[in-house]
C-alpha cells in the first residue's frame, strides 16, 4: 500500500471514532449512500494503518477504491479530501506519493484546486508560473475557473493565505518581526479587497 492508502486507513478509523460509529453502523450508512461495503471490508480498510507492524497480514487488509472513498465520505458527512489527506495544513511534511512530499498547507491548497503541487526547488519564476497556469487550466470546472479569475476572489484568496501564515507564526520574540510584516501585508490585502469589491459592485446593474 502506498502513502495515500495508509492515510485513508488512518483517517477512516479516526473519523469513525469521532462520529461514534460502529463498523456495522457505518456499513449501513454507506449502503444508504448507494454503495455496498460490509463491516468486514471497512475493518480491512482500517487495518491498512497497521501494515508493517506485524499485527495484521496482507489478507486482513483491503485498499479503498474511489467509489469506496466517495461513499465513505458521504456516510461520515465529510469531504473526500478529509479521507485522502492528513488532518494537518501547516508546514509539516505530507507524503503524497513515494517520490512527492510537500507541506500540509501545499497539499490542501493543491487538493482544493488553488495551487499546483508540481513545483520543485529548481524551478525558476517562469517555470513556476507556467506550471501554475497549466494546473489552473484543468484543475477546476469552467464555472469555478471564471469565479477564481475575478480580481476580488484572487484578492480574497491572497488575504486568506496571508492570514493563515500570520496565524501559524508562533508567539515568540524571534518571530515578532515576521508577525508584524505579515500583519501589515494582511491589512494591505484587506484594503485591496475592499477596492476590488467596490469595482465589482460598480459593474452590477443599478437596483430597480
Amino acid at each position: 500500500m502506498g502513502p495515500t492508502a495508509c492515510t485513508v486507513a488512518e483517517n477512516l478509523r479516526r473519523l469513525r471514532d469521532a462520529r461514534g460509529l460502529s463498523l456495522r453502523t457505518l456499513s449501513q450508512r454507506v449502503e444508504e449512500a448507494g454503495h455496498a461495503l460490509s463491516a468486514d471490508a471497512i475493518n480491512k480498510i482500517e487495518n491498512g494503518r497497521l501494515l508493517g507492524t506485524g499485527d495484521v497480514g496482507p489478507k486482513q487488509v483491503r485498499r479503498a477504491d474511489a467509489d469506496d472513498i466517495v461513499a465513505l465520505a458521504l456516510a461520515l458527512n465529510v469531504s473526500p479530501l478529509t479521507l485522502l489527506l492528513p488532518p494537518t495544513a501547516g508546514d509539516g511534511p505530507v507524503t503524497l506519493t513515494d517520490s512527492v512530499t510537500v507541506t500540509g498547507r501545499a497539499a490542501w491548497s493543491w487538493a482544493e484546486g488553488r495551487q499546483t503541487a508540481a513545483q520543485t526547488a529548481a524551478d525558476d519564476t517562469a517555470a513556476q508560473h507556467e506550471r501554475q497556469e497549466a494546473y489552473e487550466a484543468l484543475a477546476l470546472p469552467p464555472e469555478r475557473r471564471r469565479l477564481e479569475s475575478l480580481p476580488a476572489v484572487r484578492s480574497a484568496r491572497r488575504l486568506y493565505e496571508t492570514l493563515a501564515e500570520l496565524i501559524s507564526i508562533r508567539p515568540t520574540a524571534g518571530q515578532s518581526t515576521q508577525a508584524a510584516a505579515q500583519g501589515r501585508a494582511a491589512r494591505r490585502r484587506h484594503e485591496q479587497l475592499g477596492h476590488e469589491i467596490d469595482d465589482l459592485m460598480d459593474q452590477l446593474p443599478p437596483p430597480q
